[in-house]
């Protein structure tokens, strides 16, 4: 049986297109230059189909053809013009070689097939006589000719075609790293062609941005999944804290997609949000059980402080390599067992490397053994990087800053690490000068990092100036510095800063981050915004124990006891557990109604019900809540059952309502009590004292104030501000530097006048 010419031609331009497309995919540079060569063809082919007479019918054909062309010749007709001129939009111009051509080449492509249709395939038809035959073989040739040019061209465009598309999608994956999760979604959503990678970076995307139900519909729109993508899904639930979803996701994995990354994505889920046990037991269901996913879970023990279970797994697995041992003498550490972590250290059966001798110093310094730990580094045989790194920092965090920069000093190689390091170390310590000296004049390169380090010590108005710095240089602002910043406008008042920061995170989607959202809900409580706050909280989809609790504390700032403890009510049925911060700020806002019996009830759960142990901060509350109502002696005998150890300020309370009361005689006890226990204090003093001039005992008040003079002890002096058309006024007592100190004395005294005469009215 005689094949069909046309579906032979078909076959062999399939093939012809195939070999070619392979080739042009890896060398890109050969395209534009086929392009321009073939040009020419296409272009007569278009010129002679305006001196093809009408009779032949080809327009028709052509129009007919031009939809069905890559179908006819084994390409899809998504690689055609339309494809390329829909990627010359989508890429804004990369592709104007592409489009140039585009339009030409399909119509030639059109044009010729049309021709040898209606010459090949009509001829049985329509028989040539001898006389034209060699004319009719002459034409043959050249169509194939041409057409082999034409297919040769149509091709470069569909390779271009495709290389577009594969920049379109680094391109998308650029835009979710920036976390312009919406402007990602809207690129993703016109690619003509999406592959397996582009779907998993979205999945991801959305995930980190925290939009999990956005990421779980793509997931389950996906035409194929591979294991990226099961785990790409169960890092946006296990990020979320949606730990039973991740479950039920996971026992939906096939077996063959089952690998030790889809474990272990679900086991730090677990570990992260301290549900241990449970991720002690999803190990032991492990068929295919390895070093690696045991390493895991002995490093949770680790974060969780559980040394007993941690020693047990180290002990039952089967084999354990040097990270299992350097996991095991973390958390010796840890816990401060240092002797047990040494012994440990040197019953390591392997060669110790780098990670086994930094654990080790790192211990010593977290437990404040620094000339152990310095001794231990010089000991090390070959320091690395991180090393020197570590020793710097626990200098540092053990105030010796004099020998960290003695050491940093004479490193072998700085990096950045080492220099944020130095910063924190002046900025723990208040030096603001060098910090910034050290900042701007020193370091040779910042980071985020950085940037965070010095705009957190500078809890004024210069911190924002620092921010729009950071942001004209080009560095993207991440969890910490957002936190850090709105804190800043929280404390200053700064509303309209506040509000502006708050629309920046919602255009880069740090506004989904619990922290951060939850910074901005205490910066417009604080700014006296409590219907803004209580605006944004109800947006939040996910609230965690940190949310719920700023909400809480805002509303009891404000005297709205009854939502603060309906929000209570609220977090255990969404069954999120409370923790100290949440009953501190219930005490509050009892001791500010008055609240004494509910106030009672909540102080006494704490360990009952929930197995909290009150810290100083609760006893102060209570005190707060008993001296409000007059009840100074139940207040005293709460005090008295605090640990021995603990600050003076639930004393401190306990005084001042002391004198509020009158009670002079508990009030002396008190005071006798808290200057025979604390270091010299100006306030406790300076009350003191005023107690017993109260009382009448006015020697031994003039020798409490002798003896604050001799100790150089001074009250701090007290200020306020004020933010005025985009700038911050502050006041200090008694101070005259103001350039319109005389301008604002006269305001205040025309105040104190208007005040005066309310008074006599009322």
């Amino acid at each position: 049986m005689e094949e069909n010419p046309s579906i032979s031609m078909a076959r062999a331009a399939k093939i012809i297109r195939k070999s070619i497309y392979t080739f042009l995919q890896h060398y890109q540079f050969f395209t534009s230059v086929a392009a321009f060569i073939a040009l020419p063809f296409s272009i007569s082919v278009l010129i002679s189909l305006a001196v093809v007479p009408r009779s032949f019918a080809l327009l028709p054909t052509v129009y007919g053809r031009l939809h069905s062309v890559f179908l006819a010749a084994g390409i899809e007709r998504r690689g055609g013009f339309l494809s390329i001129l829909k990627a010359c939009v989508l890429i804004r111009g990369k592709t104007s070689t592409a489009l140039a051509l585009a339009v030409p080449t399909n119509l030639g492509l059109a044009a010729v097939e049309a021709l040898f249709h209606f010459r090949i395939i009509a001829t049985p038809q329509h028989p040539i006589n001898n006389t034209s035959l060699w004319l009719v073989a002459f034409e043959g040739v050249l169509i194939a000719y041409i057409y082999s040019i034409l297919v040769v061209l149509d091709v470069i465009m569909s390779c271009m075609f495709y290389q577009c598309c594969q920049n379109d999608q680094g391109y998308v994956q650029q835009v979710v790293q920036g976390g312009d999760i919406d402007s990602a979604r809207k690129l993703f959503d016109e690619m003509p062609q999406r592959n397996v990678v582009t779907w998993n970076c979205m999945i991801s995307g959305f995930g980190r941005n925290h939009m999990i139900n956005e990421a779980r519909r793509m997931f389950d729109a996906m035409p194929a999944k591979n294991v990226v993508s099961w785990t790409a899904m169960l890092s946006g639930y296990t990020g979320r804290a949606k730990l039973e979803e991740a479950r039920i996701l996971f026992d939906q994995i096939p077996d063959k997609l089952k690998t030790h990354v889809c474990w272990d994505v679900v086991l730090n889920g677990y570990i992260k949000n301290g549900r241990i046990v449970e991720a002690r037991e999803l190990i032991d269901q492990c068929y295919n059980r390895n070093v690696g996913i045991c390493n895991r879970m002995l490093s949770g023990y680790v974060q969780m402080g559980c040394v007993e279970e941690a020693y047990e797994l180290f002990l039952s697995m089967p084999e354990r390599d040097l990270a299992s041992w350097t996991s095991m003498l973390t958390c010796y550490a840890k816990a401060g067992l240092m002797n047990e972590a040494k012994a440990l250290f040197d019953d390591i059966p392997f060669e110790k490397d780098a990670q086994a001798w930094t654990a080790m110093i790192r211990g010593y310094m977290q437990n404040g053994m620094v000339d152990e730990g310095l001794k231990l580094f010089q000991a090390m045989p070959n320091k690395d990087i991180v090393a020197w790194n570590c020793m710097i920092s626990g200098f540092v965090e053990n105030g010796r800053l004099k020998e960290a920069l003695d050491l940093y000093g004479r490193m072998p190689k700085k990096n950045i690490i080492s220099s944020n390091s130095i910063l924190y170390g002046f900025v723990l310590e208040g030096d603001m000068i060098n910090a910034q000296n050290f900042f701007e004049n020193i370091m040779t390169q910042r980071d985020t990092a950085s940037w965070n380090t010095v705009i957190s010590g500078i809890q004024t108005e210069e911190a924002l100036y620092l921010f729009s710095e950071m942001k004209r240089r080009e560095f993207r602002p991440d969890q910490t510095t957002y936190i850090t910043i709105v804190s800043v406008c929280g404390s200053l008042a700064l509303h309209g800063w506040g509000k502006a920061l708050h629309l920046q995170t919602i255009k880069t989607s740090y506004v989904h981050d619990v922290l951060v959202s939850s910074s901005l809900i205490s910066m417009y409580s604080k700014c006296g915004l409590i219907n803004d706050a209580a605006t944004l909280f109800r947006s939040i989809d996910y609230r965690d124990t940190v949310t719920w609790n700023t909400m809480i504390v805002a509303q009891a700032y404000h005297g709205s006891v009854g939502q603060a403890l309906e929000l209570h009510s609220s977090m255990i049925q969404s069954g999120c557990k409370p923790n100290h911060v949440t009953f501190l700020a219930l005490l509050t806002a009892c001791a500010h109604q008055g609240l004494v019996k509910e106030g009672q009830i909540y102080f006494k759960s704490m360990e009952s019900e929930w197995h909290i142990t009150p810290r100083p901060d609760h006893y102060a509350c209570m005190v707060d809540l008993f001296g409000r109502s007059g009840m100074l002696y139940e207040a005293y005998e709460l005090v008295e059952q605090m640990p021995l150890d603990s600050p003076s300020y639930a004393w401190e309370t306990l005084l001042n309502y002391c004198k509020l009361h009158g009670n002079f005689e508990l009030g002396e006890i008190v005071s006798l009590k808290i200057l025979k226990t604390s270091p010299p204090n100006a306030e406790m003093n300076v009350l003191l004292s005023n107690i017993y001039a109260a009382k009448g005992l006015w020697d031994e008040s003039e020798n409490i104030r002798t003896a604050m003079k001799q100790q150089d002890l001074k009250k701090e002096v007290g200020c306020s501000w004020v933010e005025l058309g985009g700038s911050t006024c502050k006041f200090v007592y008694n101070d005259r530097s103001h350039p319109k100190t005389e301008e604002i004395y006269r305001v205040i005294e025309n105040l104190s006048v208007i005040i005066k005469r309310i008074s006599t009215m009322i």
